[in-house]
């Protein structure tokens, strides 16, 4: 059976330098995807990161690392997610030539992806580490302060002044946290993406397989497997004839399930000197 051009999802990663454990991570489960039974041929993930190893980003010393970064990657805007973490920085500051259309500026490279997506309507996921500590005696102690109340006047424009989110935060704690929580979220996100793209096309993109009926008493052992497939995400089986046993009948019924089917599973069995099947 011929199969769907396989849909192509594209996610931004976007974060400041003090997440390389949870960027690695993402980085890795996000590339993995498309390896997963249930999406195997169904969709393709292409991860914008510029430290992803398989595609670097050169630096030019005559821009700014956020302009190296856009002039060779797609844009969070040209992008179908974009997937930002943050710790306890914002991120470096952008020069004054790139500002907001109010004409605002940028606050970090990561402010202007997000505000990037934003713009063009795109789905941003935000992902905050809880629990930012900082030693009194660190040399850096300054800057880094600077750094963490930046990004908490951020995240507090996030809220309403009852305290109510006016845009989503995914916090946590852990970086195992963070890769339990991207994994189920992405997931359920690329349902949606092929329930929808089944939706608009009229096909139904789930794996259907076909477990042909048989005339002797391996049926509870089809009917075992039948209880175990029924529990797999996007597996659909296909309908029969029901019984009683009729081989000619079941035998144009199965044919035309075997042509309709991803996978037929067939069970032979040895009744009154024959095989079955």
């Amino acid at each position: 059976m011929a199969s769907a051009t396989p849909k192509h999802f594209r996610v931004f990663l976007s974060s400041p330098g003090d997440v390389g454990e949870e960027r690695a991570a993402a980085l890795k489960l996000l590339n993995d995807f498309p390896r997963r039974p249930w999406l195997a041929g169904r969709v393709t993930v292409e991860v914008v990161a510029w430290d992803d190893p398989l595609s670097g980003t050169p630096m030019d010393a005559t821009r700014t690392p956020q302009e190296s970064v856009t002039e060779h990657h797609p844009s969070p805007s040209a992008c179908d997610l974009t997937i930002v973490i943050l710790f306890g920085r914002l991120g470096t500051r952008l020069p004054p030539t790139r500002v907001q259309p109010d004409g605002n500026p940028h606050l970090s490279g990561t402010h202007w992806e997000l505000e990037d997506a934003r713009r063009k309507k795109r789905p941003v996921w935000i992902y905050h580490r809880r629990d930012f500590r900082l030693s009194p005696k660190d040399p850096e102690h300054e800057a880094k302060m600077a750094q963490f109340n930046a990004l908490d006047t951020f995240l507090g424009d996030l809220r309403a002044d009852d305290g109510s989110l006016l845009g989503g935060i995914n916090e946590y704690d852990e970086s195992a946290e963070f890769s339990t929580m991207l994994e189920k979220q992405f997931e359920a996100e690329l349902r949606r993406v092929l329930d929808e793209s089944s939706a608009l096309t009229g096909a139904d993109g789930r794996f259907k397989i076909f477990l042909a009926n048989t005339a002797d008493d391996l049926t509870k052992w089809r009917g075992r497997l039948r209880g175990q497939l029924s529990a797999i995400p996007n597996v659909s089986l296909l309908a029969e004839l029901p019984p009683p046993f009729d081989e000619a009948d079941h035998r144009v019924a199965a044919r035309e399930m075997a042509r309709q089917a991803d996978l037929s599973v067939h069970f032979a069995g040895c009744v009154a000197g024959r095989w079955n099947s």
